[in-house]
């Protein structure tokens, strides 16, 4: 079980640091 969750949240968090690297690449385009 604790697998299961510990990758659950790993994933959750590779894709919000996925999502924030998008967010900062489209800032740093526009300036």
């Amino acid at each position: 079980m604790e697998h299961t969750s510990s990758g659950a949240v790993k994933q959750k968090h590779a894709s919000m640091v996925r999502f924030e690297l998008l967010m900062e690449c489209e800032l740093r385009t526009e300036t």
